[in-house]
């Protein structure tokens, strides 16, 4: 985020959008031959949404839809953990002993945390493989219910929109678009993680910030 804020914010620089861009596709590069797909989307949106705020063009978010919809169609067709990820996000309790162990497991804990949750340290959340790493927010909402994961959920939603109104608010532009690339990291951290953990979408292997 600092490094893009910086080439972006160089109007002196005439290739800033290119160099920006190579940087960027090296990175996701990296982190998609690292099977780190997660992280590669966490990079894509940053950028695309970092070079929107640049230009102004809305063509950007059009063509960063229609390469995010190609990028996850040959992530699809290469990697196997993905087809099995997505498999089970369709239906996790076709294989819930095996593949779908760890979805079902999550979707278990909330639900048995109810509205008003288990309690600090009463519910079990060590059921849910990697619960440290993908599954802190079924954990959370084992131990303390819905209602309070519905607040922490809130509790970011504001921290984004905060982070985005001061950001309209600074006269810099690098810290404009600092401001930006945080809380679009932020906000997409969160998606990737509540929504792969409650099957709205498939996995991602991110973690709760």
């Amino acid at each position: 985020v600092f490094f893009v804020a910086a080439l972006l914010s160089n109007k002196k620089d005439p290739f800033r959008y290119v160099s920006s861009a190579l940087f960027s596709v090296v990175h996701v590069l990296i982190l998609v031959l690292s099977r780190d797909l997660g992280g590669a989307g966490i990079y894509c949106m940053v950028y695309m949404f970092m070079l929107y705020i640049a230009n102004r063009n809305l063509l950007t978010i059009a063509a960063g839809a229609v390469l995010g919809a190609g990028a996850f169609y040959v992530a699809l067709q290469m990697f196997s953990h993905v087809k099995i990820r997505v498999q089970n996000w369709l239906n996790p309790w076709m294989d819930m002993s095996n593949t779908g162990y760890q979805i079902t497991q999550s979707l278990f804990a909330i639900g048995t945390g109810g509205w008003e949750g288990m309690g600090l340290l009463q519910g079990d959340p060590t059921t849910i493989p990697y619960v440290n790493e993908d599954f802190v927010f079924s954990a959370i909402a084992e131990e303390f219910g819905v209602m309070f994961s519905i607040l922490l959920i809130m509790l970011y939603l504001v921290t984004v929109l905060h982070m985005f109104r001061m950001s309209t608010r600074v006269k810099e532009y690098f810290h404009k678009l600092l401001l930006s690339g945080f809380a679009i990291a932020l906000g997409t951290q969160v998606i990737l993680t509540i929504g792969g953990g409650t099957r709205f979408i498939p996995l991602t292997g991110v973690t709760l910030p």
